[in-house]
């Protein structure tokens, strides 16, 4: 949304445009979003609306245009909900004995509260935190996305993540040591595609004899790194972070830096109409060539690679590296234990996933299929959804620990032509079939 405002306002747009649109957007959004409304006719007659938001004379005029009814807006429509619960607290106040806690006459007239703000530094997303001081000692903390921002003590025995065990399996691969790596250093950005291809290239690149580096987690700091080389402020948050991920490899000086094109991934369901690479994650090596510097001691190779095929794929990473002095039969070799590792890897997720639905089955708990792209591992992009749902006492999965597990009833009725899409289609069919899985999908465009 916030994109689509400054593309509007780069086009020219007018600040009544931009309100009437958002105003728009609120009411499309409420009834065809939250409340699925397909005929505004199937509301009634008599509406009354509620909330501070129809204080908006905009808002509601968008929502007579777009239901085609003239609703009442009561003078006290900002304050319904109050009233509502405080009729809910004394109705329950009635039926169940005990005294309020809400403060007398003489605690309100002493009462303080101090507010001051810091950042949590027990993990890498550094919430900002804002903590309330009261003059009775207690204190409330907000701002923050997990249990122990708040100061609480974390329960030792969490519901499974599989968002932090992915993470954890597909990057926790050891380099070479210097003194083995007689090719030099072969950097690896931690952004877009290698979320998916990682355990492919790192034991590609090291059987070869490099010494992979991938660049650092991310964080508020890398992303910063590459702002001055982003061409459009519209692409996507994940591709937004491929630029600092890119600067942070120049910046620790490896030899070569390595990100291909791919425009066609793996495909993991023989009746899927295609096997796509969403076009950031396949062409993105393009845009960062364009856009940024690179020292002379540091070559960016970004070759174009079938990944799909694995014949071809040999072929032309063979042409690619020839000039390295790397013959065909170390690229063979190579690629034999990097595709093993690949598929072991994406093993033990689905290995995992099955672990945890048995859990679930034995326990009675429930679960989250929090499904998404690859890279909605990265906590600087899921921005800790995963530990939100785990405190609420629900088990996380991810949509590739689950897929494998159904058929999806095809032909669909949308065009199964992407790689990742074919995966979500297939973890949502499982999901529908199981009650104590429920399915959320993550998206970070614009």
């Amino acid at each position: 949304m916030n994109s689509k405002i400054k593309q509007a306002q780069k086009e020219g747009a007018s600040i009544g445009d931009l309100s009437a649109g958002l105003s728009y957007s609120v009411i499309k959004n409420a009834l065809q979003k939250v409340m699925k409304v397909r005929d505004p006719g199937t509301l009634g007659e008599h509406i009354v609306v509620q909330g501070g938001t129809f204080y908006n004379d905009a808002v509601l005029r968008a929502f007579e245009i777009v239901s085609g009814i003239t609703p009442y807006r009561p003078e006290i429509s900002g304050l319904m909900g109050a009233f509502g619960m405080a009729l809910l607290a004394l109705e329950k106040a009635n039926h169940s004995p005990g005294r309020s806690t809400i403060l007398d006459k003489h605690a309100l007239e002493n009462f303080t509260v101090q507010t001051g703000v810091t950042r949590c530094k027990h993990c890498t997303n550094q919430c900002l935190l804002t903590v309330s001081s009261f003059s009775d000692g207690s204190r409330y903390t907000s701002g923050n996305r997990c249990e122990i921002g708040a100061g609480q003590v974390k329960s030792e025995e969490q519901p499974a993540d599989l968002y932090e065990y992915r993470l954890k399996r597909y990057f926790n691969y050891k380099p070479l040591e210097e003194s083995s790596a007689f090719r030099g250093t072969m950097g690896i950005p931690r952004a877009l595609g290698t979320y998916e291809h990682y355990p492919f290239w790192h034991v590609f690149f090291s059987s070869l004899g490099f010494r992979v580096v991938l660049s650092s987690s991310s964080t508020k700091k890398i992303y910063e790194k590459g702002l001055d080389t982003l061409p459009v402020d519209t692409v996507c948050y994940p591709a937004k972070l491929m630029h600092g991920h890119i600067q942070d490899l120049i910046d620790k000086q490896t030899d070569y830096i390595f990100y291909p094109l791919i425009p066609y991934d793996q495909k993991e369901f023989k009746e899927a109409d295609n096997c796509y690479n969403c076009p950031i994650v396949a062409s993105y090596s393009e845009v960062v060539r364009n856009n940024m510097n690179f020292p002379d001691k540091t070559k960016f190779i970004r070759p174009c690679l079938p990944f799909h095929r694995r014949s071809k794929l040999i072929k032309k990473l063979s042409e690619e590296f020839a000039s390295l002095g790397i013959s065909e039969k170390e690229i063979v070799k190579a690629v034999k234990a990097a595709d093993d590792e690949l598929q072991s890897a994406k093993q033990d997720i689905r290995k995992k996933g099955e672990e945890i639905i048995s859990l679930l089955k034995m326990t009675g708990q429930k679960g989250i299929v929090l499904s998404g792209r690859p890279y909605h591992i990265d906590p600087a992009i899921h921005h800790g959804i995963n530990r939100i749902i785990t405190q609420m006492g629900l088990a996380v999965l991810t949509e590739d620990s689950v897929a494998h597990i159904t058929e999806v009833q095809r032909p669909l009725r949308v065009l199964d032509q992407w790689a990742y899409h074919s995966r979500l289609y297939s973890a949502a069919e499982y999901t529908g079939t199981n009650p104590l899985l429920e399915f959320v999908q993550l998206t970070s465009f614009g």
